[in-house]
């Protein structure tokens, strides 16, 4: 394992942002897009921008193999996927840029010849170009397979490691080279030429014409930013190309070079949200614009030229409402019952194990993570009143003081959560990074104390639950008052009803949830763990094993603190910004809700005792599976269990367990 450099600290940074930003965005446009052309019939552009969402999601898929090998620098995963991952990355860097073109090539015949394109602009055109514009990116990847000839592109480095698609030989590059540079050439250079022409030229004649200021100015950004994503994205790469077959040899920068161009996965979205002539908020509304349930659709023959404005405003409340009870019956009742059914066997054995080894000998890190377990099986005795809510589409149903009380204690455990989670990635990183000091002034008493501030923040912050409902409300009786937060007479939803009064004081506190309670613990736990991953891989005396156990420890505690609490806490964000409370926070639950179910892989990992209270289970019901069985055929002989045969054992001597200060501290940390 290499020693992580700086860039590799960023490409990793990175990567994870083209990860975390690119799947959920570039999900959004390909559903507002696949929308708009159920609801409009597909257009060109709305067929290049999908299959622009699809290109962005193949090279998302293989982020995460990017990242490991960033960090790895070492190639250990099965030979075959090698070529199947140089494969499709670089197909879908190639195919972003080819439909970038296309798009830029069909604005600019709209503004040029906006009749005669109207005539001949067709859907089913607009499909072939885009199969064109892969068979061809897909045959020049062909060729490159083919300089290997037939190798699986994983070439020894260093004893018992491999690189893939970096080291070749002489006559392997005679062929990869010119290649490499007539891919730079046809597949870069032409189409970006060709963009630049359309971009001026469509400038040009935007400028002459009789649109407002306030269009002129949305087409030159929009124009120029598809261009500027065009040029900063896949210019560095394309470039290695051409260095590469001046100097006759393959660039050692060619992984850096690439960089840039993965950020093309959460920059093109925002193009493809501009290219649309409706609003961000619009088209978040168009793809969410289904039809209500039948028990919420009011009839035509109610609506009466006296009360037409009313009845659309309840009308559009009413569609809104049915959606939300539509996807809570599809996506929340299932996952809060796969949560409680994992989660809660697995926090209980944690909790178990950790109670044990802290009443036995309290280590900080036991504590912290006792304090997770706890917070987690609070979390999952409140479920099942998310249950039954979502089984009631929504409607709350019991007894109304347990909805103060269940929201309290579901979102204070969620942002404890949070806390916690942050204790262990610092108390890691100490221990690796200052060994002897840490062990020094490491006391028991203070992971109690830290424990204690992180429940005291996380209910302080969370007791709006019972301020909000208590703020006055005012009446309106007035159309323009109505809002999409209603619901059907004699239902009662749970925290989900705001007035304008309760959200001027609920929105404010919503942000300072997301910076104190998410951004904070979110940056000082990715400080840690990267510095924790910079430090263990220059440390020549750990194992690879031990090395790469940690390692993923690392990364996996970060994806999952990013994927369980970002799409929650970036609805605060949201909401501040749109001065309401979002209707898709519900869903956003889903994957907070996963991480009672997530924290115990974490602990698994992070404690031994916890890896060896599970094997010894397991151990045990495979003794009582044998027991019944013998019993069973009645030829059961003698048993002996697995801890009488180490019982006699002779134990090493005592000299052979010792360690150093130093060894031990850091045993602790992996």
């Amino acid at each position: 394992m290499k020693h992580i450099s700086v860039f590799d600290c960023i490409s990793l940074t990175v990567y994870s942002f083209t990860f975390l930003l690119g799947l959920p965005a570039n999900l959004l446009v390909f559903f507002v897009y696949v929308r708009k052309a159920q609801k409009h019939g597909a257009t060109p552009n709305v067929v290049y921008t999908i299959n622009l969402c699809l290109s962005n999601l193949v090279l998302v898929a293989w982020m995460p193999v990017k990242s490991a090998y960033t960090v790895l620098d070492v190639w250990i995963l099965p030979e075959l996927l090698c070529p199947i991952y140089n494969f499709f990355v670089v197909a879908s860097l190639y195919g972003s840029g080819l439909l970038l073109t296309a798009v830029a090539v069909g604005r600019y015949l709209s503004i040029a010849f906006p009749i005669s394109y109207k005539l001949y602009r067709r859907a089913r055109t607009s499909c072939m170009i885009s199969a064109l514009l892969w068979a061809i990116v897909l045959l020049h990847l062909s060729l490159a397979l083919v300089a290997e000839k037939g190798a699986y592109f994983v070439s020894p480095f260093m004893p018992n490691t491999s690189k893939c698609y970096e080291n070749f030989t002489q006559e392997q590059l005679d062929v990869l080279l010119p290649l490499r540079l007539e891919m730079a050439v046809m597949l870069f250079a032409v189409p970006l030429l060709l963009s630049i022409f359309c971009t001026l030229r469509c400038l040009a004649l935007v400028k002459r014409s009789c649109l407002s200021a306030g269009s002129k100015r949305r087409i030159l950004a929009m124009e120029l930013s598809a261009l500027l994503v065009f040029v900063v994205c896949y210019t560095p790469y394309n470039i290695s190309h051409v260095v590469g077959f001046i100097t006759h040899s393959n660039v050692t920068w060619r992984r850096e070079a690439i960089v840039s161009s993965c950020c093309n996965v959460f920059l093109e979205p925002v193009v493809m949200l501009m290219l649309s002539p409706s609003r961000p908020k619009d088209l978040v509304y168009r793809m969410c614009s289904k039809r209500t349930p039948k028990q919420y659709q009011v009839k035509e023959t109610l609506a009466t030229k006296q009360r037409g404005t009313t009845f659309a405003a309840v009308h559009r409340c009413f569609v809104k409402a049915g959606l939300n009870t539509m996807l809570v019956s599809q996506l929340l009742l299932p996952v809060y019952i796969l949560t409680f059914l994992i989660g809660l066997p697995a926090n209980i054995l944690a909790f178990c194990t950790f109670c044990r080894k802290v009443h036995r000998k309290p280590a900080p890190i036991d504590i912290l993570l006792l304090n997770l377990t706890i917070s987690d099986l609070i979390f999952l005795t409140f479920l099942p009143f998310k249950m039954k809510e979502a089984i009631d589409d929504m409607i709350w149903k019991m007894p109304e003081y347990l909805c103060p009380l269940s929201s309290f204690m579901f979102f204070s455990t969620i942002y404890t959560s949070t806390f916690f989670l942050t204790g262990v990635s610092i108390e890691r990183y100490l221990g690796i990074a200052f060994p002897i000091q840490y062990s020094v002034y490491r006391r028991p008493l203070y992971a109690v104390i830290a424990s204690m501030i992180f429940w005291l923040v996380g209910t302080l912050n969370l007791s709006i639950v019972y301020i909000v409902p208590s703020l006055p409300s005012s009446n309106s009786s007035d159309s323009d008052s109505l809002n999409c937060s209603m619901t059907p007479p004699s239902e009662m939803k749970c925290y989900n009803n705001f007035t304008q009064e309760q959200l001027s004081i609920l929105l404010p506190v919503r942000l300072e949830l997301f910076v104190v309670l998410f951004c904070i613990p979110f940056l000082v736990c990715g400080f840690c763990y990267i510095n924790f991953i910079r430090i263990l891989s220059q440390l020549p005396h750990i194992s690879r094993r031990r090395k790469l156990r940690a390692i993923g420890l690392a990364l996996g505690t970060l994806l999952v603190f990013a994927v369980c609490f970002g799409p929650y806490n970036a609805s605060h964000v949201v909401g501040f910004v749109r001065a309401e409370s979002e209707d898709w926070r519900d869903l956003a639950l889903i994957s907070s809700t996963l991480n009672a179910c997530l924290d115990p892989i974490i602990f698994y990992f992070s404690s031994a005792a916890v890896r060896s209270a599970i094997s010894g289970f397991v151990k045990g019901m495979k003794e009582k599976s044998h027991v019944l069985k013998c019993r069973k055929i009645h030829c059961c002989p003698m048993l002996v269990s697995e801890t009488d045969k180490y019982r006699d054992r002779d134990t090493p001597p005592l000299d052979n367990q010792r360690h150093s200060l130093g060894q031990l501290e850091l045993e602790g940390a992996l």
